[in-house]
């Protein structure tokens, strides 16, 4: 096992800090993806905003508006002095200062909507944009009623009820069915795709491409070492190195599970091992073409993000088209992804449903296989 030792000593002399980075690196993206999407419905929390008005129409209709605004807004009280705003905008005591201009009922009441604010912020954050919106929504439809028939001051009413009704938001929650199952843990398993390829092509790959420099592979064809079993030994080695990773992460998700994984749990750790393997032989396939560093880590944005977006990983199955879907199936992490969110809603009892997508997804492990073994034959009966 010559070839063997020669991998984990270039391992260790050569690659074990840049693996330790990049391991750790996507540590740290599988805690922060997980909790993200355990806390998705935080994410959706209105914000609200620090706003300061000065009404020079001080009418009915401008009140009603500053009423309206204030109902899920911070109203700060500012000097009607320049200095004073840019002050207060500067080092964000305001998120924006809103003058309604003297005439606005009337301009309002006449379809004259332009010029009836002077909005001053620093910046055009989401916040602060998502306000001008509003603003323009809320003239829109004030002027909608108006065109309809109705005075301005029903107008206003009826716009400040409409605007005011709330839209009740439903999360959809994959453990749903079934409680027992941690949905952190799904959350982790879900984006353990994408980390497992792209912390094996940035790694793996660039390992085999040094292992295959003119230097060290001329030093094992004076050995006799027949091409297949240098395949044989590198798969072996990387068979290995991919387990370590694979259980460092495995590990991890013992973290988000609370303990020992149990149940149906189990089924989805497995799922995991064969998407590892699936990963190593794609790292494995790239490291055929001996690209650059530069290059692979091109390669691995272009794979791992791009599998990720097409086959569910970051936006939910259910949420993306038919025509994504499809050409999705061609790609193994459609079908980890599929196996994954049946695993974790229904537990152990979705073993026979997932299998086959279980083998499908090793099928993808045995054609890059296949691949690497013929592309080495042709390049060595090259030389």
């Amino acid at each position: 096992m010559q070839v063997f030792k020669v991998f984990f000593k270039v391992l260790w002399k050569g690659h074990k800090v840049p693996i330790i980075i990049y391991t750790v690196i996507f540590l740290v993206l599988a805690f922060m993806f997980a909790y993200m999407g355990g806390d998705s419905e935080k994410m959706f929390e209105q914000t609200e905003l620090n706003i300061c008005f000065f009404d020079e129409d001080n009418s009915a209709e401008s009140r009603s508006l500053i009423d309206l605004i204030g109902k899920n807004n911070n109203m700060i009280t500012l000097e009607n002095n320049n200095d004073v705003i840019i002050d207060a905008l500067y080092y964000k005591r305001v998120d924006c200062v809103i003058t309604i201009k003297n005439g606005y009922a009337e301009n309002l009441a006449s379809g004259n909507t332009d010029k009836l604010f002077e909005v001053r912020k620093m910046h055009d954050g989401y916040s602060e944009i998502l306000m001008d919106m509003f603003l323009e929504k809320y003239i829109s439809t004030v002027s909608a009623y108006i065109s309809a028939g109705e005075n301005l001051s029903d107008a206003v009413k009826n716009a400040e009820a409409a605007l005011s009704e709330k839209t009740e938001i439903n999360f959809a929650n994959f453990n749903e069915n079934d409680r027992s199952v941690n949905y952190l843990v799904m959350i982790y398993f879900r984006y353990l795709s994408y980390i497992l390829l792209a912390v094996l092509i940035n790694t793996l790959s660039d390992l085999i491409i040094e292992m295959n420099k003119k230097d060290l592979r001329f030093r094992t064809d004076c050995s006799g070492i027949k091409t297949s079993e240098y395949t044989f030994q590198i798969f072996a080695g990387s068979t290995v190195f991919v387990l370590l990773i694979w259980f460092i992460f495995m590990l991890v998700g013992m973290y988000f599970a609370g303990g020992m994984y149990t149940g149906g749990m189990w089924f989805a750790v497995l799922n995991s091992l064969i998407f590892a393997i699936v990963s190593a032989a794609i790292a494995i396939f790239i490291s055929c073409f001996s690209v650059s560093g530069n290059a692979i880590t091109f390669l691995t944005q272009i794979i791992s993000l791009g599998m990720s977006f097409l086959c569910g990983v970051f936006v939910d199955q259910s949420l993306l088209s038919d025509g994504v879907l499809k050409a999705a199936r061609f790609l193994p992490a459609y079908w980890y992804v599929k196996a994954n969110d049946i695993i974790l809603v229904n537990g152990a009892s979705a073993i026979p449903e997932t299998a086959p997508y279980l083998l499908i997804e090793l099928a993808f492990a045995v054609v890059f296989i296949i691949l690497t073994v013929l592309l080495r034959g042709y390049r060595s009966s090259e030389k």
